[in-house]
């Protein structure tokens, strides 16, 4: 429907249409849910019950826009998706923990990757590795409502990820505290991911993919 999402740090998810006008902000008070203060503790904010905190939003081969959480209570609406500009389905974190997620990407096959890093923040959060989730649940490795994740035993580098990317061989580049993971095959994650030596042992915060595949990493040492 060429409408634009624009996640917000700020507690909102604003979306504007093909005229770049806005159409309509949703937060906690219309049908985000609520994010945890995962500071102190993995209860929504006593003062601000309504603050929510969207980290990212993707859109599937469907028009689906899937709006991915940082920390919901008890893991409950991590994911929302949007047809239409409308919510029309929430997902559930498969344990109820709490989490927190940092960057969220989607790829050929409509897999969401949602990578987490607890960083220097205090917290109560633990990095949860490389999770991800697909609604058609045919993904190697996913449970029964389509969630999975890639650990270290898997030959993830950490299970502290910073960030995570789709490139245009819809390969996934994932960016770590110790260098970039690429999983080859994202249909069967657990069995088909490497190690990128060149930038190994190299904090990795961010990675864009240009038109013409060219991945930009970008690490405390430079770009």
């Amino acid at each position: 429907n060429n409408s634009a999402w624009s996640s917000s740090w700020g507690g909102g998810l604003a979306i504007f249409n093909s005229n770049g006008e806005l159409n309509k902000i949703y937060t906690g008070a219309n049908g985000l849910p609520p994010t945890t203060n995962y500071q102190t503790t993995c209860q929504p904010f006593p003062d601000n019950p309504f603050f929510s905190l969207p980290i990212g939003a993707v859109t599937d081969n469907a028009d689906t826009t899937w709006v991915a959480m940082r920390s919901t209570f008890e893991g409950k609406n991590t994911i929302v998706a949007f047809h239409n500009n409308k919510i029309v389905d929430s997902i559930n974190f498969p344990t109820i923990s709490c989490h927190k997620f940092t960057d969220v990407s989607i790829d050929n096959l409509g897999t969401l990757w949602l990578s987490n890093a607890n960083s220097s923040e205090p917290t109560y959060s633990p990095d949860l590795n490389l999770n991800f989730f697909n609604h058609k649940r045919r993904i190697a490795g996913a449970d029964q409502n389509g969630w999975g994740v890639v650990t270290t035993s898997d030959g993830l580098l950490s299970s502290s990820i910073y960030c995570v990317t789709t490139d245009l061989n819809g390969d996934i580049w994932v960016g770590t505290d110790v260098g970039i993971n690429i999983i080859f095959d994202p249909s069967q994650p657990k069995t088909n991911i490497a190690t990128y030596t060149p930038l190994y042992q190299i904090k990795i915060t961010a990675i864009a993919v240009d038109a013409l595949n060219n991945k930009w990493v970008a690490t405390p040492q430079g770009v």
